[in-house]
């Protein structure tokens, strides 16, 4: 994600088991926090999609 200027903000949480949270700062300055439901490959394969993509 360094590679095309998306950081990690701080460190990826647990929220009760179910779910992992984040914040990434994208290229533009722009600050999304990032929310996988454990157990939901779905979100893995889209969140790698848009690294890939070039989106984040």
């Amino acid at each position: 994600m360094q590679a095309r200027g998306t950081e990690l903000i701080g460190e990826v949480v647990r929220y009760e088991d179910s779910y992992r949270l984040c914040y990434v700062r994208g290229p533009e300055g722009i600050i999304v926090m990032l929310a996988e439901q454990i157990g939901c490959p779905q979100f893995l394969r889209i969140f790698r999609s848009l690294v890939r993509g070039g989106r984040l």
